[in-house]
């Protein structure tokens, strides 16, 4: 009896691990370099070249203080505006973003990117991205070029 048992056992203990998942280590999104940090909007957009270009620059012209302090570089055969924007990060502190912004058009397709990314905190000093910032300037940047996007579709 004791050596049925033992053999049902140890059946069973073969049988449960032989059954049993093995665990794969969960794949992990790859580290996102701070520093280096873009946000980009691509999207079709009714009209020509010159058309999208025309409601990019008056895009800039309605959304900050002054356009030509914004702009600077712009080519209309490129379809190419680059500019300075200044963003609110978290109005309680006072930090903002600021970032470069490029606006590339083409017929029928438009797009706008976010780069050299820092904050400016309220003691005055400019800061690279890192991850305590990172969700919140994405955001704040993230809806300013969802901004530019409405503007230019409509």
């Amino acid at each position: 009896m004791n050596r049925a048992l033992i053999i049902i056992m140890t059946a069973a203990g073969i049988l449960a691990s032989s059954c049993s998942t093995a665990t794969t280590p969960a794949t992990s999104a790859p580290p996102i370099d701070y520093a280096n940090a873009t946000f980009t909007r691509e999207f079709a957009a009714t009209g020509t070249q010159k058309a999208l270009y025309n409601k990019s620059l008056e895009y800039i012209a309605e959304s900050f203080k002054s356009a030509t302090d914004v702009i600077k570089y712009q080519n209309p055969e490129e379809g190419k505006i680059i500019g300075k924007a200044v963003t609110s990060w978290n109005s309680l502190t006072g930090n903002n973003v600021f970032y470069t912004f490029v606006i590339e058009v083409a017929d029928g397709h438009a797009k706008i990117t976010a780069k050299n990314i820092y904050i400016h905190t309220d003691n005055g000093q400019d800061v690279p991205l890192w991850s305590g910032t990172y969700e919140g300037a994405k955001k704040s940047i993230e809806a300013d070029l969802a901004n530019y996007e409405a503007w230019v579709s409509k």
